[in-house]
């Protein structure tokens, strides 16, 4: 076939490039292009397999039980038990209440303070006719005492007379009426009553006596026989070895084929096969237990306990508690205060005389007195009636009453009495017979051990080489096997 063409090799319509084949297929060598490189790489070999696993050793067989031992003879009664204690006495009784005093009565309140007297009234003055001189006036009377209280004051004096034609003076104002007296005291209040104490209580009553104690002096029954000993099995068989593993295969070629330099790369050898598996060791043998030994008689039983003494009497009850004292009668209240006199009545004219001072709440006071007249002239002013007394204060609340002393405890009770002796003990039972051993399997065989794994396959060899084409796209075949694969690149000439 004619080569290409100097025009066509250098025409830049036809690049350099590079193709990658990672399967089989066909190269088509491009216009223009004479040496491409090839680069061929062989697939891996395949791994060898793993060895088989060794077989499991057999179990070795069981041991042979022992019999077991005789029984023991029963062991002798034991002594009678001890008598029980005797009963508690009962319990004293508890003390009586203490009595209780009540508080004394209030102190009475003081008497009402007595009122003052009534004030005197006014003496009138008297004009005289005219021409004549003027006569004096009469005295104004004497003002009321007041109920148990203080007396009235004295009338004013007269006036006296004046000039011929002139009026004549006004009479004196009267005096003032005395004050009252303070009240008497209140009594005192009336002592308080005192209770007495409460009774004690009864004694409680008396427990039973304790149990007493048990028998002793039981002998030990005979032991029992010794059991035969068993025999042990034999060992088991080890396990089979297990086989090797196969090789692996060598991998596939990877080839460029169609022209005059074929070019092939070759496969990786295959993987050598895993080691076989050793088998597994051989079973123990079973042992054998003795048997066991009889047992023991049993000791006799010892006596009973006697029972309890019965119990004692009833505590005696407590005393009475002692009566509380009775309580201090209140104090007396305090007097009323007195009432203040009246005032005179003023010598002339209508003005009455003041009220006494101080005037307090009790209605009970002097009047004061009527004022004095003459012919032929008004009278004198009244006197002002005396002031009133206050109540007296009421007396303080009497003091309360001391409370009694508790009454003491009664007396323990008496009368316990002793237990009953115990009874006598009985016999051992005989001991029991001994059980035969138990024969033990042998031990299980050991597993076998696993094969070892198989070796894994040599990488394919690599071709990189450059190849000179004669022919334009020329089309040649290009095989790749599996993990093989084929590089081709190219220039533009």
């Amino acid at each position: 076939m004619p080569s290409v063409g100097t025009a066509t090799r250098y025409d830049p319509l036809y690049p350099g490039d590079s193709q990658t084949f990672n399967s089989s297929g066909t190269f088509n060598l491009p216009p223009g292009i004479h040496i491409v490189n090839v680069q061929l790489t062989g697939a891996t070999g395949n791994a060898g397999a793993a060895g088989n696993d060794g077989a499991a050793g057999n179990d070795g067989n069981a041991g042979t039980a022992g019999t077991g031992g005789a029984a023991g003879n029963a062991g002798g009664a034991g002594n009678s038990g001890n008598p029980g204690n005797p009963g508690n006495n009962g319990a004293a009784g508890n003390a009586g209440a203490a009595g209780n005093g009540n508080a004394g009565n209030a102190g009475n309140p003081g008497n009402s303070g007595t009122g003052g007297g009534g004030g005197g009234g006014g003496g009138a003055g008297n004009a005289g006719a005219k021409g004549f001189p003027g006569l004096g006036g009469n005295p104004g009377s004497p003002g009321n005492a007041a109920p148990s209280g203080g007396n009235g004051g004295a009338g004013g004096a007269g006036g006296n007379g004046a000039q011929i034609g002139q009026p004549g003076a006004a009479g004196t104002p009267g005096s003032a009426g005395n004050s009252g007296g303070n009240g008497n005291v209140g009594s005192n209040g009336n002592s308080g009553n005192a209770n007495s104490g409460g009774a004690g209580g009864s004694g409680g009553a008396g427990a039973n006596g304790n149990d007493g104690n048990a028998g002793t002096g039981a002998t030990a029954g005979g032991a029992g026989g010794s059991g035969n000993p068993g025999s042990d099995g034999n060992a088991g068989n080890a396990g089979a070895d297990g086989n090797a593993g196969a090789n692996g295969n060598t991998g596939g070629t990877t080839s460029f084929v169609g022209n005059a330099n074929n070019l092939t790369a070759t496969g990786g050898a295959g993987g050598n096969g895993g080691a076989a598996g050793t088998g597994g060791a051989a079973g123990a043998a079973g042992t054998a237990n003795d048997g066991a030994d009889g047992n023991p008689g049993n000791a006799g039983n010892n006596g009973a306990a006697g029972t309890g003494g019965s119990a004692g009497n009833s505590g005696n009850p407590g005393n009475a508690g002692n009566p509380g004292s009775a309580g201090n009668g209140g104090s007396r209240g305090t007097g009323g205060t007195f009432g203040g006199g009246g005032n005179g009545g003023a010598g002339s004219g209508n003005t009455a005389g003041n009220i006494g001072s101080p005037d307090g709440n009790v209605n009970s006071f002097g009047n004061g007195g009527a004022g004095g007249t003459t012919l032929g002239s008004a009278s004198g002013a009244a006197g002002g009636r005396g002031g009133r007394p206050n109540a007296g204060n009421s007396g303080s609340s009497g003091n309360s009453g001391s409370s009694g002393n508790a009454g003491s405890a009664g007396n323990a009770g008496s009368g316990a009495t002793s237990g009953n002796p115990g009874s006598a003990g009985a016999n051992g039972n005989p001991g029991n017979a001994g059980a035969d051993g138990n024969a033990n399997a042998g031990g299980s065989g050991g597993s076998g051990n696993p094969g070892g794994s198989g070796n894994p396959g040599s990488a394919g060899t690599t071709n990189n080489t450059n190849v000179r084409l004669t022919v334009a796209q020329e089309a040649i075949a290009v095989t790749v096997p599996s993990n093989g694969q084929a590089v081709i690149n190219w220039e533009r000439q």
